[in-house]
């Protein structure tokens, strides 16, 4: 999903949720101020690797500041709770993010 728009509010983070195809609750359950790391260890490598397959790199972000929403996923396969997807924004842009 393009997220070439502003996301620059809480409807829009859910809107692009959506286009994903997760049903989410309608406001974020947490948000967070989180840096991504100046060098990536063996497990945030792998994670960028995640990303880089959703058309991501957080590599052009490393020793930034960005911020993490949480959403709790209302729709995930067999399980009824405790799905959580994050959402990293960084100047109004999705720059990655993860169900987990």
């Amino acid at each position: 999903v393009s997220s070439a728009h502003a996301i620059s509010s809480n409807e829009d983070r859910v809107a692009f949720l959506n286009g994903c195809g997760w049903i989410v609750s309608d406001k974020d359950i947490q948000e967070a101020d989180i840096i991504i790391p100046s060098e990536f260890n063996a497990v945030y490598t792998e994670y960028n690797n995640l990303q880089k397959k959703q058309g991501y790199d957080l590599s052009f972000y490393k020793g930034i500041t960005v911020k993490k929403y949480t959403y709790e996923v209302k729709n995930y396969p067999n399980t009824v709770e405790n799905v959580r997807a994050n959402v990293l924004i960084y100047k109004d842009r999705v720059i990655g993010g993860d169900v987990s």
